[in-house]
């Protein structure tokens, strides 16, 4: 296995491993007309060729087939300051290679980018109901600070997202 930053390049492989990991941790919570038409807006090659442009992933390989990701970038996230803080996004892994230490490299790999290492607080948000997810970032130090409704194109009633932050200490510069 390797973990790499992806590129330009990378927009339709990155597009359809989230389509998988995406339907597989939440396709049996959603309608399967929410469940398509959020991949198609969302997770579409398109996007992702948009959002390599902004954000920054790193990919996880194996025998040349993408395997599992993990995406960062500056914070939206209303508390946030958008001009400091940054959001771990996305941070997938293909059901078959779970639970081997992959989400952990991914996780590491982004947390040592330098953008990531200044930043004094990243946010992210997990689905209320994925416990196993929530145990993951506590693990990193992340703590539920708030939530928010996930939505999806028709309006259907849908759970919560919780938002998670972690607070770093920074070491001061020396000028």
């Amino acid at each position: 296995m390797s973990l790499r930053q992806a590129v330009q390049d990378d927009a339709r492989g990155l597009a359809e491993l989230a389509q998988k990991t995406y339907a597989d941790a939440f396709g049996a919570s959603l309608r399967v007309d929410d469940l398509r038409a959020h991949l198609e807006k969302n997770l579409s090659a398109e996007n992702f060729a948009r959002m390599l442009e902004v954000d920054t992933f790193f990919v996880a390989e194996q025998d040349g087939r993408m395997i599992g990701y993990v995406q960062f970038g500056k914070c939206n996230f209303e508390r946030a300051n958008a001009a400091t803080d940054y959001e771990l996004r996305r941070l997938y892994v293909l059901r078959e290679f779970q639970n081997q230490n992959l989400g952990a490299q991914l996780m590491d790999a982004a947390l040592n980018h330098p953008c990531m290492k200044a930043a004094p607080r990243i946010f992210l948000d997990v689905w209320e109901q994925n416990h196993g997810a929530q145990r993951f970032y506590r693990r990193y130090g992340f703590e539920v600070v708030g939530e928010r409704k996930f939505e999806v194109e028709s309006g259907a009633e849908t759970s919560v997202d919780l938002v998670m932050c972690l607070t770093q200490t920074l070491s001061p510069t020396v000028g």
